[in-house]
């Protein structure tokens, strides 16, 4: 298989592509130490940081879906941020993300 530049266009050369998928981390909550961090935070000082990161401070609520997460990781191409299946690549957005994770907010 011949590996694809992030812009469609192949490479000059074919490089093998690695079937081992990347090794990753996934946490299945937000760790205690922030919540606490969030929690014990002055409504004035939420107010600040929200006006910086809106509804993405929502994402500590929810919890993500493991087996999702480990079927998409073959998938993912680090290098250009997407997934690339067969014969498509996929590029996630936020708004995308919020679709899946259905927190109801515009982020």
């Amino acid at each position: 298989m011949r590996s694809m530049r992030c812009d469609k266009r192949p490479r000059d050369e074919a490089v093998e592509m690695v079937n081992d998928p990347p090794k990753f981390m996934i946490t299945n909550k937000t760790p205690p130490l922030l919540m606490a961090w969030w929690n014990d935070m002055h409504e004035f000082r939420r107010t600040e940081i929200f006006k910086h990161l809106g509804f993405l401070t929502d994402i500590m609520r929810f919890s993500p879906d493991r087996d999702l997460i480990e079927a998409l990781i073959p998938f993912w191409d680090s290098t250009c941020n997407v997934f690339r299946f067969s014969d498509f690549e996929l590029t996630p957005t936020l708004e995308k993300l919020d679709g899946f994770i259905e927190l109801g907010k515009d982020l």
